[in-house]
């Protein structure tokens, strides 16, 4: 079976204004409070969810131990096709994001872990009408 990685921030990234403190996502995953993730890339990640649901893969959530790419990894929890991940193509047009209809964005960012002025400090400058990969870590989607 293939594995696939997915890393969270441990901790805030250098560019945030919480730049070293703990995001809390490790306990918010398994608390089933960070519903989801959103990364760059939706067609790479639609074919790597398409395999995970069709059985043939997994999804490893994994956390550096020390410094990004200078240290080991830690697996968090690994998620198969059964216990609920998905994919939605979201889009962020210059005031909304978008997925099959509006989100609002402090429903968007609490699911992803985050009060939402981190979630907006986090997302300082989404690219307009790029198609980002929302990868949904349970049963939750946006409808």
């Amino acid at each position: 079976m293939k594995c696939y990685v997915i890393i969270v921030s441990k901790v805030f990234p250098k560019t945030h204004p919480k730049a070293g403190i703990d995001t809390n996502f490790v306990m918010k995953i398994n608390a089933g409070i960070k519903k989801h993730t959103i990364r760059n890339n939706y067609d790479f990640w639609k074919n790597r969810i398409d395999n995970v649901k069709a059985g043939t893969a997994y999804i490893s959530i994994r956390i550096w131990t020390g410094l990004p790419y200078k240290s080991k990894q830690f697996e968090v929890r690994k998620l198969y096709g059964f216990d609920g991940i998905d994919l939605q193509k979201i889009v962020f047009d210059g005031a909304n994001w978008f997925a099959t209809n509006i989100i609002n964005t402090k429903i968007l960012a609490n699911n992803d872990g985050l009060e939402l002025d981190d979630f907006n400090d986090w997302f300082k400058e989404p690219v307009i009408n790029k198609p980002y990969a929302l990868i949904h870590l349970t049963n939750y989607k946006y409808i």
